[in-house]
């Protein structure tokens, strides 16, 4: 992909979302039925980094189990807003590619549907990097995204591949466009399973546990 590109994309993720932030709120209430999994990596007393966090949702499922320090990161000024509404954990605003906090400062940072919306594998690494730059040794990466290999997605993924080569080259084969009640078309890379793991086992972190359902989901640990 070129870097023209994916800066625009990141650009268009940011205004899709301040555009549906208000239904986008609403349908996020909610747990995923992987939170139950997140649960047992997360101890209490833990400083957890929350990375686009949206409104708040995962710290509602975290606060009725575990006391914790947990901070939300966002760079949408208004989901944050609805999020701040929670008096106790601190939501600040920022982004995957630079992560607003000190090296080695968290015990535990989660990416829950996230990462699927950096453009290019350079941002993405990029990414990656940051998250190892905030964690502790021995610290945990909770990540999930998207699986986009379900059946339902599957002429999103023919388009991408199509505009990929009609563009030559402008957007990567799993760039995807997903529309959002004729509102947005929300932009996701199509993770494959193995690739997601390739990228983080190449970026200094050990794979603890894996599940694929709706979502791709690593819990990853770290190393020294």
């Amino acid at each position: 992909m070129r870097e023209k590109t994916a800066i625009s994309l990141l650009k268009k993720v940011k205004k899709d979302y301040t555009e549906i932030s208000e239904e986008f709120d609403r349908t996020r209430k909610n747990k995923w039925e992987e939170f139950d999994i997140f649960l047992k990596y997360i101890k209490e007393k833990h400083t957890v980094a929350d990375i686009g966090c949206g409104n708040g949702r995962f710290y509602e499922f975290l606060k009725k189990h575990k006391t914790t320090k947990y901070i939300g990161i966002d760079n949408n000024k208004k989901l944050l807003e609805k999020a701040k509404k929670e008096k106790n954990a601190k939501f600040i605003k920022g982004d995957l590619l630079k992560i607003p906090l000190k090296k080695e400062s968290v015990n535990v940072v989660l990416e829950i549907a996230s990462l699927h919306h950096i453009p290019s594998k350079k941002l993405r690494e990029k990414a990656i990097k940051e998250v190892n730059r905030v964690l502790k040794k021995n610290g945990i990466f909770i990540v999930s995204v998207w699986n986009l290999s379900q059946p339902k997605y599957k002429k999103y993924i023919k388009k991408a591949f199509l505009k990929s080569i009609l563009t030559l080259g402008k957007y990567d084969p799993r760039d995807t466009f997903i529309p959002w009640a004729k509102k947005a078309e929300r932009y996701y890379y199509a993770f494959k399973e193995n690739e997601l793991k390739r990228l983080l086992e190449t970026h200094n972190f050990e794979i603890i546990e894996q599940e694929k359902n709706n979502n791709i989901v690593f819990i990853c640990k770290k190393k020294k």
